[in-house]
């Protein structure tokens, strides 16, 4: 595998779906030596409640987990998130349940077997998505530089503290809109006990940001308009 792709994919996570325990311990030797953490399931359950609780920056999964499709598993997902990337492996009798996956958004198509050749197209085509995402225009005069944890805008730039940057991101990356319960488990902020924090945080985040980027919805959360979508 090019050293390269070794080399990049080892800040992102992945969740690997597949109820066959032989082959699923196969390759997650593999993805344990590439990826930073490794998340396994085996069954749609396990989907649902890894990507809640977890969030991973890829998700590759059987299109059939003890023969049941994981196809409303992924639509429940694409509810909220349509971006994080999304593999998954078919075979030629799955053509039916293919076309149902269409509005997906899938990163790549694999069929059966998963190979090495073929995890390396699904690993270089998932970089090339992140790479898109690393530099993010907020508005004509203000650009996010993911990797850099910045926000340059005509006169100044804004360096980003680690929460904001996990904030902003979940935001542009994961859905436009984020709860105080979500905000409470990503930022370690407990809102019961220091309303006051999450307001200063947000003040604080505001002053870097365009105008009016960030909307309050009373005791439900934050939001990004649609006019900066």
């Amino acid at each position: 595998m090019n050293k390269d792709l070794i080399n990049n994919l080892k800040e992102f996570t992945i969740l690997y779906a597949d109820n066959k325990e032989e082959i699923r311990n196969e390759n997650l030797e593999i993805l344990k030596f590439l990826f930073k953490e490794v998340y396994i399931a085996s069954n749609n359950y396990e989907i649902l409640r890894l990507y809640k609780e977890v969030s991973p920056t890829l998700i590759i999964t059987n299109i059939k987990l003890d023969n049941v499709s994981v196809i409303e598993t992924l639509k429940k997902i694409r509810k909220d998130d349509f971006k994080t990337p999304i593999a998954m492996i078919t075979t030629l009798a799955d053509n039916k349940l293919i076309l149902n996956a269409i509005e997906l958004n899938l990163l790549k198509c694999i069929v059966y077997p998963l190979t090495k050749e073929k995890l390396e197209e699904v690993f270089s085509k998932f970089l090339e998505r992140q790479s898109l995402n690393n530099i993010i225009t907020l508005s004509h005069k203000f650009t996010f530089y993911k990797k850099s944890s910045l926000i340059k805008n005509q006169d100044n730039i804004f360096f980003l503290t680690n929460k904001e940057l996990i904030f902003l991101d979940y935001l542009l990356n994961k859905k436009p809109i984020i709860t105080y319960e979500e905000m409470e488990y990503l930022l370690d902020i407990d809102r019961f006990k220091n309303e006051n924090a999450i307001r200063q945080f947000i003040k604080k985040l505001r002053k870097k940001l365009p105008s009016n980027y960030l909307r309050n919805v009373r005791n439900y959360g934050y939001f990004i308009p649609s006019d900066y979508l």
